[in-house]
């Protein structure tokens, strides 16, 4: 099947929505709810690819510095399903990314997705990270009611900078939820949904996700790294600040998994019920 890319526009919007009810569970966010904010973003261009004409999958590449790309928002008409659409949509991102002087491209998928992981390593993609992912659905309290923490935020240089010297964790990228950003502290500057925190030797990233189109706050990440004896009273801290918040993510990487087992946290999962684990794929250009 032969195909044709290009960066689409609001006047796809109609084709785009079409896709997107066209897929299963993989679809999440759905990208016919999200794409016109992505074709507004002015540091990512949302590509399509088009078989005779018709919109079969969509990509995104995300500038995350001004040498790193990030392939995100890959989606496959559910009618052209293993037919070739998801390594094209790949290879043009990868494509845009040398156009644009990029030394690394990387993406996000699940363990799960066996499709999007084989794609990634027959294109030379490397796994890289891996995060587990938990979740407690809490009874909020009311909205008048501030966060109980005593922790205060550290500026994202200084939390950076810990984070290199604590226990197994990360020295390039960090996890942030469902995607992954470079370590610089400028992509975590001026944001007040991105907040570090730190007990002792441990740290934890608060990422609060707001909907689409109102301000409300939908739920929290909280992703940890370091020394597991310090993860359940940070984690803890993490729930107090947010107690007017319903839904709370924590995502660990592997050596800290044991450490919520048997608490009130549950194992997420993805939509074949195994065990949601985040990936990180790296590909140095």
């Amino acid at each position: 099947m032969e195909l044709k890319f290009r960066l689409l526009t609001l006047d796809d919007v109609p084709a785009i929505r079409t896709l997107s009810d066209s897929m299963d569970m993989r679809n999440d966010p759905k990208i016919g709810e999200t794409a016109e904010r992505i074709i507004n973003d002015p540091v990512c261009d949302l590509y399509g690819a088009f078989a005779e004409g018709i919109l079969v999958g969509v990509g995104g590449l995300r500038m995350l510095t001004s040498q790193y790309a990030w392939i995100e928002d890959v989606r496959v008409h559910g009618e052209y399903q293993r037919m070739g659409v998801g390594t094209g949509i790949f290879n043009y991102g990868e494509e845009l990314a040398r156009k644009k002087n990029c030394t690394l491209v990387a993406y996000q998928t699940v363990t799960e997705n066996k499709g999007s992981c084989r794609i990634g390593e027959n294109l030379g993609f490397k796994r890289s990270h891996e995060m587990t992912a938990f979740y407690i659905r809490q009874e909020r309290a009311p909205a008048q009611e501030k966060d109980t923490s005593t922790l205060e935020p550290l500026p994202p240089e200084e939390a950076l900078s810990l984070l290199k010297k604590m226990p197994r964790a990360p020295t390039e990228e960090i996890c942030i939820g469902w995607a992954y950003r470079p370590l610089v502290a400028s992509i975590f500057d001026d944001n007040p949904d991105m907040n570090f925190f730190v007990v002792k030797d441990t740290l934890a990233l608060e990422v609060r996700r707001r909907g689409v189109t109102a301000g409300d706050i939908q739920y929290v990440n909280v992703i940890i790294y370091g020394n597991e004896e310090n993860v359940l009273p940070l984690l803890e801290e993490m729930r107090r600040r947010n107690r007017n918040t319903e839904w709370i993510f924590c995502l660990v990487p592997g050596p800290l998994v044991s450490v919520l087992e048997g608490t009130d946290f549950t194992y997420g999962r993805v939509w074949n019920g195994e065990k949601n684990i985040v990936a990180l794929f790296k590909k140095h250009l």
